[in-house]
């Protein structure tokens, strides 16, 4: 059996070394981007399967999060390749809502957001 020697400092404590140990990459700088109107960046995650299916037989979800208002859409899915349906919809009902364009979205790297990249493509930034 091997030893892993971790030396403590009062910077840093043993719990500390634990997580930075697990991470799997490098912490995410602070962002200071100050976003002056709805649409300007969508935060988009897709999350599932889940073990359980919800009273309508959904396993998944899509959620919306505005980052200027913080609003959060959320939509069930019963299967992830509902998400480029899911996606035009909210797109179409959240640029009539606010009255402006969506302008660039950021997902978590969900591969069914490939698949979105002809409908994407008008759009001024698009990070997946």
């Amino acid at each position: 059996m091997k030893h892993c020697q971790i030396s403590f400092s009062a910077k840093k404590g043993f719990y500390d070394s634990c997580i930075i140990g697990k991470a799997h990459q490098l912490p995410f700088s602070d962002s200071h981007t100050v976003y002056t109107a709805p649409l300007q960046l969508v935060y988009i995650d897709i999350w599932g399967p889940s073990p359980t299916a919800s009273s309508n037989g959904s396993y998944y979800y899509i959620a919306f999060l505005n980052a200027y208002t913080r609003y959060i859409s959320f939509y069930l899915l019963q299967r992830k390749s509902q998400a480029a349906t899911i996606f035009k919809s909210f797109k179409i009902f959240a640029e009539k809502q606010t009255s402006f364009q969506l302008k660039a979205i950021q997902t978590n790297n969900e591969k069914n957001f490939y698949a979105l990249s002809h409908i994407l493509t008008n759009m001024a930034s698009i990070t997946i």
